[in-house]
């Protein structure tokens, strides 16, 4: 068994201070003598299977080298990855992780108190004052 639990036999898991760091952050190591990054081999491991082409793996804690399985969400795509690291900003700041930041003053509030717009949102007197102040320096 290894640090975190799974078989030795056929392990692709490095030892402790083994693999490396590479510039983005995240630890690389050989499996099957291919290079890999540690959280995606992980991941596939537990899924049994290849990623799919456009999954992403999470942190929840943020740490990229802190590879413990229940520290890594699959997520089918780009936009679901995003997601949750917009809910976790909101949850970090605001204490809410259905806060919108408002795309003008910067704040951080209810989505009832904003116009929401794609992925993000504003307060309706902050968009007011922001096109006053452009039409005055024109």
């Amino acid at each position: 068994m290894n640090a975190y639990g799974a078989p030795t036999a056929g392990t692709f898991r490095a030892e402790n201070g083994a693999g490396t760091v590479i510039s983005s952050g995240y630890r690389s190591i050989h499996v099957s003598g291919r290079r890999a990054l540690e959280h995606v081999a992980i991941a596939e491991r537990a899924l049994g299977k290849r990623l799919p082409r456009t999954a992403r793996v999470h942190h929840v804690d943020g740490d990229r080298l802190n590879n413990a399985p229940t520290n890594l969400v699959i997520c089918p795509n780009d936009a679901y990855h995003a997601l949750l690291h917009r809910r976790q900003e909101a949850m970090d700041v605001a204490g809410n992780p259905n806060y919108r930041k408002c795309q003008f003053c910067k704040t951080w509030d209810s989505p009832e108190n904003l116009r929401l717009v794609s992925l993000g949102g504003y307060h309706t007197k902050c968009k007011n004052d922001y096109q006053s102040a452009r039409r005055s320096k024109a």
